[in-house]
């Protein structure tokens, strides 16, 4: 979702999320083109950001599941979009890894 101060970063994910639907059916039936949304991750980049005052802990009041994913949780949905088994139907998918923080915001 778009954020005041952020309209380049918005922009370039909807731009990705248009190639991979229109790579998705141009490749098809030969290729299967996925897109992987991760949200916060707790990486080396991100520390500093998270340990800003009170930063972590806002990031995760605002994620449903509460708590930061690890690369290990983008990992392991790169696999199951990757694996012929479980995503062998599944193409021009975007598929969330934010423990739900990328949820339209509650109207109210």
């Amino acid at each position: 979702r778009g954020e005041p101060g952020h309209s380049h970063y918005a922009g370039s994910k909807a731009a990705l999320w248009g190639l991979v639907q229109s790579l998705a059916q141009e490749l098809a039936p030969s290729f299967r083109v996925n897109l992987v949304s991760p949200g916060w991750v707790r990486t080396p980049m991100a520390e500093p950001a998270l340990s800003v005052d009170g930063r972590e802990e806002r990031v995760i009041s605002g994620v449903p599941l509460r708590r930061i994913a690890e690369p290990e949780d983008v990992a392991e949905a790169v696999a199951f979009l990757a694996d012929d088994r479980t995503g062998r139907h599944l193409t021009g998918v975007d598929l969330p890894v934010s423990g739900g923080a990328l949820l339209p915001l509650p109207r109210g």
